[in-house]
């Protein structure tokens, strides 16, 4: 996301979702935004790669909550 800033998540003044929230030591935790075609089809691509590779597993979890809520105009 650092090479390619435009798919970041924004809050509602714009600005870059970047959290650190302490418990994962000094990384920042970067947001993202689900309404960028190319985020989807990275994740899409992933998932893809992941279960070829590993066709043992039965499943992933992917989670998604309200902290860093993208507010961009993308929204659907």
């Amino acid at each position: 996301m650092e090479q390619q800033p435009e798919l970041y998540g924004l809050n509602q003044a714009g600005d870059k979702l970047i959290y650190n929230f302490g418990v994962y030591g000094p990384n920042a935790s970067h947001h993202a935004c689900p309404s960028q075609k190319a985020n989807q089809e990275y994740v899409s691509e992933s998932l893809r790669w992941l279960f070829t590779t590993l066709p043992q597993l039965s499943g992933v979890q992917l989670e998604t909550g309200d902290t860093g809520v993208c507010q961009c105009q993308l929204l659907p």
